[in-house]
C-alpha cells in the first residue's frame, strides 16, 4: 500500500508528479506534453477514440532528429507506405540522371579518344536508367575485349556506380515501409489536469451548486479508483508478464516496486508488535516511465519509500467513557444520549492548522454497533514539514522530521469461522455459536496501521 501527502519541501515539479503516480490522468504539467503508449500492439484504439494527437510531434526519448514522428490514422498510413515507396524509386531514377550528367561532363576530354571511351559517354548521355546501364557495360566491355586492351577494367568505374545506385535506393526502398511503426507511440490529445473542488465553501455554508461540485468531485474520483484498481489486478503481480492491449496502454507496462516484508519499524521500536513492510519504488523517471515527453533537461526522477508497521493500540487508548470531550462534534455530529466512547491518542488533533484537542480519533458504542458494514476505514495524516496539510501532531513515538505520517484506522466487527492471525484483522478470541464450532471476533475493535513516507 502507499499512500500519499504532499512533503513541504519537495520541489514543485516532485509534488505533481507524486499526484501522477496515484491518477496519471488528471495530471497537468503545463510546459510538459503527456505521451501515452500502445506498445508491440497494433491496436489503434486511442485514434479511433480521439485520444491521440495526428499530426507531427517530436518523441525526445529518441532525440530531435530521430524522435520527429509523424501520427495518422491506419488506413492514411498505408496510402503513405505507398507513396513512400513510390517517392523512393522516382528519387532514384532522377539522382541516377543527375549521376550521369557529372560523370559524363568529368570524363569529357578535347584529346581524341577510342570507340570504347565515346561509347561510354554516349550511354551516360542517353539517360538510361541504372539497371539498362549496368547491362549495356557488360555488352560493350565484352564486346570490345578483342579490340582494346583492358577493356572490362576501363568499365568498372561505371559499373560501380550503377550498382552502388541500385544497391542503396533498393534497400532505401525495402526499409521506407519501417518509417511507420502501426501501433507505437502516440502522443496524448487534449489537456489534463488535477481534479479539485473548484468551490471552497467556509464551513457550514453548503448550497446546492456547491453540493453538485463536490458530487461531480467525488464520482470522477471514483471511477479514477476503479479504472485503476482494474489495471492493478490486470496487469500486476501474477499477470504483470502477460502482454495485452490493456497493459501497453502506458508508456511502461507497470513499475517494478522493491518490497521489503523484513523491514525495521518505522516508529519506536515497542510501537511495532510484528516486522514492518517497506516498498521501494526506485527512480521513476517522468519521461521513461510515466510517458511525459519532455526534453532530458526538463525532466524529473522521484523515489518514494513507504513504510507500514501494525501499531499496539492498547496503550494509546482510553476506557470506555460517557465524557464528551472537545472535538467530539468533528467525528459525530450527533450524540446519542448516554452513549459512551473510547479515544485513541496518537497526537493532538488539528482542525484548521490549530491544536483542538487531545485525541486523534474516537469510537463510540453506537458507531461500531450500527456501522452498515463490518470493516469501516478512517485514516489521520501529518506532514512533516507543513501542518497546514496535516490532521493531528503525532506523539514522540511516531514523530518524524524526514517523513510523511498516515495512520490508518480499522473498525473491525466481522465474525470469522476461523482464526485469522493477520496483524491488522487480528481475531484469536473465540465465542459460542450455535452455527458454527470455531468462531473468532476480532481481538481489537480498532486496529491501526502506521505508514511513514519519504521522497
Amino acid at each position: 500500500m502507499a499512500f500519499s501527502q504532499n512533503v513541504e519541501d519537495m520541489k514543485h515539479a516532485e509534488a505533481r508528479l507524486n499526484t501522477f503516480l496515484l491518477y496519471p490522468e488528471l495530471l497537468w504539467f503545463q510546459k510538459y506534453q503527456f505521451l501515452t503508449v500502445l506498445r508491440r500492439t497494433g491496436s489503434m484504439m486511442p485514434l479511433a477514440s480521439g485520444l491521440a494527437y495526428v499530426g507531427a510531434w517530436v518523441n525526445h526519448s529518441k532525440g530531435s532528429i530521430l524522435g520527429a514522428t509523424l501520427t495518422v490514422p491506419a488506413h492514411t498510413g498505408r496510402i503513405l507506405i505507398a507513396a513512400l515507396a513510390l517517392l523512393v524509386g522516382w528519387t532514384g531514377s532522377h539522382f541516377w540522371s543527375l549521376v550521369c550528367f557529372v560523370l559524363h561532363q568529368f570524363r569529357a576530354t578535347s584529346h581524341s579518344e577510342d570507340g570504347l571511351h565515346y561509347q561510354q559517354q554516349v550511354l551516360l548521355r542517353s539517360r538510361v536508367s541504372d539497371t539498362t546501364i549496368l547491362f549495356r557495360l557488360l555488352e560493350i566491355g565484352i564486346a570490345w575485349r578483342k579490340h582494346t586492351r583492358c577493356s572490362i577494367r576501363r568499365i568498372l568505374p561505371l559499373l560501380l556506380a550503377a550498382s552502388t545506385n541500385i544497391a542503396v535506393f533498393l534497400v532505401a526502398g525495402i526499409l521506407s515501409s519501417r518509417a511507420t511503426n502501426a501501433g507505437s507511440e502516440v502522443l496524448a490529445k487534449g489537456k489534463c489536469g488535477f481534479l479539485r473542488s473548484v468551490n471552497d465553501p467556509s464551513p457550514g455554508f453548503m448550497t446546492g451548486e456547491i453540493l453538485l461540485d463536490r458530487n461531480i468531485f467525488y464520482m470522477a474520483a471514483y471511477t479514477s479508483f476503479r479504472e485503476e484498481s482494474f489495471y492493478v489486478r490486470s496487469c500486476y503481480g501474477n499477470h504483470k508478464g502477460k502482454e495485452s492491449d490493456l497493459c501497453n496502454f502506458y508508456t511502461t507496462p507497470f513499475i517494478e516496486s522493491r518490497v521489503d516484508k523484513n523491514a525495521s519499524c518505522p516508529f519506536s521500536t515497542d510501537m511495532c508488535s510484528v516486522p514492518a513492510i517497506s516498498f521501494d519504488t526506485g527512480l521513476i523517471d517522468s519521461n521513461d516511465h510515466l510517458g511525459i515527453n519532455s526534453r532530458s533537461g526538463d525532466r524529473v526522477q522521484m523515489r518514494k519509500v513507504t513504510t507500514c508497521a501494525p501499531i499496539d493500540t492498547e496503550k494509546y487508548s482510553s476506557d470506555w467513557t460517557y465524557e464528551q470531550k472537545l472535538g467530539l462534534s468533528w467525528f459525530f455530529e450527533e450524540q446519542i444520549l448516554n452513549d459512551i466512547y473510547r479515544y485513541y491518542n496518537f497526537g493532538d488533533g488539528l482542525l484548521y492548522d490549530v491544536p483542538t484537542f487531545n485525541f486523534t480519533t474516537v469510537i463510540s458504542n453506537a458507531s461500531v454497533n450500527f456501522q452498515a458494514s463490518p470493516y469501516n476505514i478512517d485514516m489521520a495524516t501529518f506532514s512533516a514539514e507543513n501542518t497546514e496539510y496535516s490532521e493531528f501532531i503525532p506523539i514522540p513515538e511516531l514523530s518524524h522530521t524526514d517523513a510523511d505520517l498516515t495512520l490508518l484506522f480499522l473498525t473491525n466487527r466481522a465474525i470469522y469461522t476461523g482464526e485469522v492471525n493477520d496483524p491488522w484483522f487480528k481475531a484469536t478470541t473465540q465465542i459460542d455459536t450455535t452455527w458454527s464450532n470455531d468462531t473468532r471476533i476480532p481481538d481489537s475493535i480498532l486496529s491501526v496501521i502506521g505508514c511513514t513516507e519519504q521522497y
